[in-house]
């Protein structure tokens, strides 16, 4: 199957830099006749649910299957390979999760919706497991002024809820999305229709893989995503790493917020383009989350998977359209912004392509892999 996709290009200059703002002016855009080419690559028949996700390592794709605690890995050329895992309490077992990131050498971090960090071996034997991150929660309730306790925080499994993305590792740490729950802060959190919430709470969590201690949390909100109002569903953040800093990008921020290795706010790329609405569902309550969440999800433009290539940084974007967009950046340059499938997130690259994961069955949640060349212009 090939998907012949039309590139929207944009030619830009970059304007002087204040210390913290990097603007990315946007002359002219046109559409020239010239396709980008995205190929899906066909795998074996393996029986497995539809609920999971694709890794990229080694020459290798990856696929966790959620319901079945298990993997499956395949050549690049789709071929199968051997299976791995499945659900259990045994050495080479695991009894669920809902994320997964690799590290260097190959070895796995699994996190579970019941806070469990787990680490395998690159033959996906069990090295060790975390019960649950520590968020030091000293005591079963905490009060609107203490926002800036790691305790008041926890991880943000429910925004963006179909994405399995929201895991961030960095040496011996991962990153991850925060959100303050009611149950532990009734004064302040996302569902009480107090904006202090979007004001004050911080975003982004940072723990230690080996003993599972969140030990920072850090982030604020940019003024473009505050100023979308009570967007509880789309109140998440990607992350990506380039050199020693940190890119963070809002769901609802055409901008990209940059951190240095301390994770202190360094500057911000401003990109005079904008794909986002100018109106989004309020949502002020637990109940008005429930019953709006899919519709957000379908129909608002927002951003939801960062990926850093060398110079090269990619931005998914969410459309009301049975396709999604890609906006490419060089540097402080936008490059194109491309139609691509559904949730199309970058999962890596080799030496002639670039591989994301994305719907090919958008009724049955169903996920394949696609390759475009490298080579953009």
């Amino acid at each position: 199957m090939r998907l012949l996709l039309l590139i929207s290009v944009v030619i830009a200059f970059v304007s002087c830099s204040s210390k913290l703002e990097k603007d990315i002016r946007v002359q002219d855009t046109f559409e020239i006749n010239r396709d980008l080419e995205v190929e899906l690559i066909e795998f074996d028949s393996i029986t497995s649910s539809s609920d999971g996700f694709f890794r990229f390592l080694n020459d290798e794709f990856y696929y966790f299957d959620i319901r079945f605690s298990s993997v499956q890995i395949y050549s690049k050329d789709g071929k199968f390979k051997r299976s791995a895992l499945g659900k259990g309490d045994g050495p080479n077992e695991i009894n669920s999760f809902k994320y997964h990131i690799f590290k260097q050498d190959g070895s796995s971090l699994f996190l579970a919706t019941n806070n469990q960090l787990s680490q395998y071996s690159p033959v996906f034997s069990k090295e060790k497991a975390v019960n649950q991150l520590d968020f030091n929660r000293e005591k079963d309730e905490y009060k609107r002024a203490e926002y800036l306790e790691i305790g008041t925080y926890a991880y943000d499994f429910y925004n963006f809820r179909n994405s399995s993305n929201l895991l961030f590792l960095k040496d011996d740490h991962i990153y991850f999305p925060l959100y303050i729950s009611p149950n532990i802060n009734k004064e302040l959190n996302g569902y009480n229709g107090n904006f202090d919430y979007y004001e004050k709470s911080l975003l982004i969590g940072k723990a230690d893989i080996n003993s599972g201690k969140v030990i920072k949390v850090f982030g604020e909100r940019s003024q473009s995503a505050l100023a979308k109002g009570f967007v509880e569903s789309l109140d998440f953040v990607t992350i990506a790493f380039k050199d020693d800093n940190i890119l963070v990008g809002h769901a609802l921020d055409n901008d990209i917020q940059v951190y240095d290795q301390l994770e202190n706010y360094l500057e911000t790329l401003t990109v005079d383009y904008d794909i986002l609405d100018e109106n989004y569902i309020q949502i002020k309550s637990y109940e008005e989350s429930e019953k709006t969440w899919q519709k957000v999800y379908r129909d608002q433009a927002f951003y939801y998977h960062l990926y850093v290539s060398d110079e090269l940084i990619f931005r998914s974007y969410n459309k009301k359209l049975d396709e999604d967009g890609l906006i490419i950046l060089r540097g402080n340059t936008i490059i194109a912004d491309v139609s691509v499938p559904k949730r199309f997130s970058i999962l890596g690259e080799d030496d002639e392509f670039f591989y994301a994961d994305g719907l090919i069955d958008d009724e049955n949640e169903k996920y394949g892999v696609y390759k475009f060349k490298k080579g953009i212009e």
